[in-house]
């Protein structure tokens, strides 16, 4: 190789380590000018299978981790969230440039509040058999949440349920009678109606003591 091509290879070279080197002090200069303008947000939970994420007001949350996070954030307020089998925690955390924001967060402390959805029906289609729609199931299912919010189960014993008394002279409307069981407590049902979007449900304990009435 001649003098000159060796001199163009040795300026070429020359060139790229100068960009080499200007590259490398932008990337310094971005991550301390990232760093001072930024706060650190650190995410634990007992729960290491909680999926965990970050959001700002009106935003969409970001997935960041499970049972453990580190994250840089503008600093601002978010809101961080961890879920696990259905249950979800959360809480707001205020990120300060160059601070750091520690938050633990445990899923199954998560208050889970009662819902007519969670609770677990069975026998009601003796009851649309016997000639309710589903529309007056789904007010009884109502009804037995108003008189129990907590309650887990309602089953109804299929075999018992027989029509009530019904004088077409005088009665407008149709009963239904059945024995039931809810939450393992033995409970006695009348159910009235007579239309097809409407149903009023009463209980009464073994010994025939009124205990609800939906129309109260």
């Amino acid at each position: 190789m001649d003098s000159g091509n060796r001199q163009k290879l040795s300026l070429a070279l020359y060139g790229l380590c100068l960009l080499a080197l200007a590259g490398m002090v932008y990337l310094v200069f971005q991550a301390v000018n990232t760093a001072s303008a930024t706060g650190i947000l650190k995410v634990s939970s007992p729960d290491k299978k909680s999926s965990l994420s970050v959001s700002r007001t009106d935003s969409v949350a970001k997935f960041i981790g499970v049972g453990g996070a580190k994250v840089r954030l503008s600093p601002g307020s978010y809101l961080v969230g961890a879920s696990n089998n259905g249950r979800q925690v959360y809480e707001t955390v205020v990120i300060k440039k160059q601070a750091t924001a520690n938050l633990s967060l445990d899923p199954s402390k998560a208050v889970v509040f009662p819902t007519v959805e969670a609770v677990d029906f069975t026998g009601f289609d003796s009851l649309i058999n016997s000639g309710l729609t589903s529309v007056q199931i789904s007010i009884l299912k109502s009804a037995f949440f108003r008189y129990k919010p907590t309650e887990k189960t309602v089953a109804i014993d299929a075999s018992s349920v027989v029509p009530g008394p019904h004088n077409p002279d005088t009665d407008i409307g149709f009963s239904l009678q059945f024995n039931l069981s809810l939450d393992s407590r033995a409970l006695k049902a009348v159910v009235s109606y007579s239309e097809l979007t409407s149903a009023r449900l009463q209980l009464f304990d073994q010994q025939g003591s009124a205990l609800f009435d939906s129309s109260k």
